[in-house]
């Protein structure tokens, strides 16, 4: 065995990382989706959900700025309004 233990998922759990699949996919414009798996940005949230993560706005962040999608990350309104921006220094 290579050490990495399973990891499992209750069904609400299972719910959550699907709806924050879709909404990460969603932030990705036409052009992005097609250079890019849905599969790969899956296994981003997985993995941050493998670790414990269970906030929806952090598992999608965390399957969009992962390299190499730091460049094609798009930042929308819907997700960061400007508001927010002013806090962070951006």
């Amino acid at each position: 065995m290579d050490g990495i233990k399973p990891v499992y998922f209750d069904p609400e759990t299972v719910a959550l990382l699907r709806e924050t699949l879709d909404d990460a996919w969603d932030c990705l414009r036409p052009e992005q989706q097609a250079t890019m798996l849905k599969t790969t940005l899956a296994v981003r949230i997985l993995e941050s959900a493998g670790h414990g993560e269970r906030d929806r706005e952090r598992l999608r962040d965390a399957a969009l700025m992962a390299e190499p999608m730091r460049q094609w990350a798009t930042v929308t309104a819907k997700h960061f309004p400007v508001e927010n921006l002013a806090e962070t220094g951006t």
